[in-house]
């Protein structure tokens, strides 16, 4: 059994009512499912007690709900709060309509931008969470009926996938699908010899051909629509299904024009030389659209040329999977796993291909044959650069 990570109790870090709550009455649940959240404060401290007294005063006072919302919190040093009064399995107020049978962590900080939590509070909030998963007998990949909520939820989800909300953040909802594995591992006593552990950028990004480069009409921008962000935790490969030597721009106005796309379709498409060209305006983790309806929480990769009889070159799966280790390290997205998709009941490989969500012949039966193979490589590729 595995023991509750240290916690810094509500007396400790100065909470004015104490270790009790005089304005409610602790209320209790079984838990099923653990919420990940983010305060959306700042991200750097000099005082993180005094932050989190600043939370639940927020909380308490101004929002007048007697006292702080999560369960527990987690500081960037790694250090675990004490919050809801009442103990363990205390009803919080951290997700509407979904208090019941949950549990609220959230990390301090704003994960919706640029900032990644540290991995001192990751590494907290997986030894929490692994604990919790344990003690109440949670599958922490897995998914389940939430009865307040009245659907099907990941057992380990994001505050997003219970209520209209960004949190916990786009960078941090992009770490669930690992950080469940993690947890798992650690239930299971995993200490890592056989498994993908990505740290970030230990995989380097190979060389991209910007839009300015390849000649893209509109240059680095698309005044055609606006960007979105999104919290990636699938790739989806394709094949544009055109010839080998078939120009960037050419596949830009099919999809921008002709099909009035506003903007070609994919993230990033390879040529039979390798080399990797920027699709979609807008960087990473901007949506595209190659996916009908799975296009919110996927990135599109296209190899140039159709490839339902004939095989891709060498070059072209080399940079292809390059490129996906480079992002499945930066996401910590498990290469060779199956993740719930968003909030769908659909649970699909984490590299996939078009035909899997689509009824669709793409990315060809050659390229699509070879996807156990590709995963295997991304997987040794981060494997190698990441331990």
């Amino acid at each position: 059994m595995l023991t509750k990570p240290a916690v810094v109790s509500r007396q400790e870090w100065g909470c004015p009512t104490g270790a009790n709550s005089p304005d409610w009455t602790p209320q209790y649940t079984t838990v099923t499912h653990l919420i990940v959240h983010h305060t959306a404060t700042p991200n750097d401290d000099p005082d993180w007690k005094a932050r989190v007294r600043s939370i639940w005063n927020f909380h308490a006072i101004t929002r007048d709900g007697k006292d702080i919302a999560y369960n527990y919190l987690i500081d960037p040093d790694g250090v675990i709060y004490e919050g809801r009064a009442g103990g363990d399995n205390v009803i919080g107020r951290h997700a509407t309509g979904a208090n019941k049978n949950s549990m609220g962590v959230a990390l301090i900080g704003n994960f919706d931008q640029d900032l990644l939590p540290t991995e001192e509070a990751l590494d907290s909030l997986i030894k929490l969470l692994a604990w919790k998963a344990e003690q109440a007998g949670i599958d922490p990949t897995g998914s389940s009926h939430h009865s307040e909520v009245g659907r099907v939820l990941p057992n380990i989800c994001g505050h997003r996938d219970v209520g209209a909300t960004a949190c916990p953040g786009r960078k941090l909802y992009a770490l669930l699908p690992r950080l469940r594995i993690d947890v798992s591992n650690l239930i299971q006593g995993i200490d890592g010899e056989d498994e993908v552990v990505p740290s970030g950028e230990c995989v380097p990004q190979p060389p991209i051909v910007s839009r300015t480069e390849w000649g893209c009409p509109t240059g680095a921008e698309s005044p055609g629509w606006k960007p979105r962000k999104i919290p990636v935790s699938h790739m989806i490969i394709h094949h544009t299904a055109t010839r080998s030597n078939a120009k960037v721009s050419t596949i830009w106005n099919y999809h921008a024009n002709t099909l009035g796309w506003k903007d070609i379709g994919y993230n990033y498409l390879i040529d039979p030389d390798g080399v990797i060209y920027e699709g979609r305006a807008g960087g990473e983790d901007v949506m595209g659209a190659h996916a009908y309806d799975y296009n919110h929480h996927s990135m599109g990769v296209s190899l140039i040329g159709n490839f339902e009889s004939a095989a891709p070159t060498q070059k072209a799966l080399d940079s292809l999977t390059q490129l996906l280790a480079w992002k499945a390290a930066k996401l910590r997205l498990d290469p060779m796993g199956k993740d719930q998709f968003g909030t769908t009941p659909t649970n699909l490989m984490v590299i996939s291909g078009h035909r899997d969500v689509n009824a669709t012949a793409c990315p060809g039966r050659e390229i699509y044959a070879l996807l156990p193979d590709i995963r295997s490589d991304v997987n040794d590729i981060i494997k190698d650069k990441c331990r």
